[in-house]
């Protein structure tokens, strides 16, 4: 299945819904990212052996700003792909590494914006469901349930 050949042909309103990007900005990554990709083969000229994958490079793009966008599960996005999870797994790392190579983004951390006011954390215990017989493989009983 084609997905980038697909998502194209529909309205930029719909592309930019599902990608996050204007199709302007997107092939503008894209071209960014297959100079990137063609400087790293320059460099490393054995990056060129062994099979060619069966994503072009768009659809791994999408893959990565798919997932970004929607957070779905690596088995989702695989499915959407027509690819194994693994092999979504490995693209999104790879591409999402070459992404802040090329923004020049310094890390995750300087993404955040530093205007956070308040943040909430649900730190309440939830008890854990154990096996009646053979339980100590699991629970020391060093804490007493007290609720």
């Amino acid at each position: 299945m084609k997905r980038y050949s697909k998502i194209i042909q529909q309205s930029e309103r719909s592309f930019k819904r599902q990608t996050g990007l204007s199709i302007d900005n997107f092939n503008q990554l894209l071209q960014q990212l297959g100079f990137h990709i063609a400087q790293l083969k320059i460099e490393n000229p054995l990056k060129n052996r062994g099979l060619k994958g069966r994503l072009s490079l768009e659809d791994k793009l999408l893959l990565t700003l798919y997932y970004i966008r929607h957070y779905p599960i690596f088995l989702l996005l695989g499915q959407i792909f027509n690819i194994s999870e693994s092999y979504a797994h490995k693209i999104y790392h790879i591409i999402i590494d070459m992404i802040v190579k090329i923004a020049h983004v310094k890390g995750v951390k300087s993404l955040v914006n530093g205007t956070i006011k308040d943040i909430v954390v649900d730190v309440s215990e939830q008890p854990i469901e154990r096996p009646k017989k053979g339980q100590k493989k699991y629970y020391s009983g060093k804490k007493n349930d007290t609720l």
